[in-house]
């Protein structure tokens, strides 16, 4: 796998040092990431657009936090916002929950140019909690 040091070492300093160090060891990736998502990760630094699925979104976001690179926490964020393959809406608006990404759900809201395009967004309102309905109804009258 082709890195550039540079590019890397710029997008935290967590992620410089072990640039730096030249020494990657097993305990600096967090449990539970392959090679494959590590392989990914890096390809977005360097600015492959990669559609991210319900497994390695995770994976992104674990090591976005464990090497504070924020590149990548906002990549998982558009990605969420435009829907992630094999997660339902209400399942990226938990995992945004989750995560304390307050802004996922208004800009998934938001991102809805028509009807037609909330309606694709397949939300199950009975599931939702009170806040993400009524923004979803403002929407839809904003819309109207």
């Amino acid at each position: 796998m082709y890195l550039n040091k540079k590019l890397i070492s710029l997008q935290s300093p967590t992620l410089a040092e072990l640039v730096e160090t030249n020494n990657i060891a097993y305990s600096d990736i967090p449990s539970g990431v392959s090679f494959e998502d590590m392989h990914d990760f890096f390809q977005v630094i360097h600015g492959v657009d990669l559609k991210l699925n319900e497994t390695n979104i995770e994976a992104f976001l674990k090591l976005a936090n464990h090497l504070k690179v924020p590149r990548i926490t906002e990549y998982c964020k558009e990605q969420m916002i435009v829907g992630v393959s094999g997660m339902t809406t209400n399942q990226i608006v938990d995992l945004a929950e989750e995560l304390s990404f307050w802004d996922v759900v208004p800009r998934k809201v938001a991102a809805a140019k028509s009807l037609a395009d909330l309606k694709a967004q397949n939300w199950d309102l009975e599931k939702l909690d009170d806040d993400v309905i009524t923004q979803i109804t403002r929407r839809i009258f904003e819309l109207n």
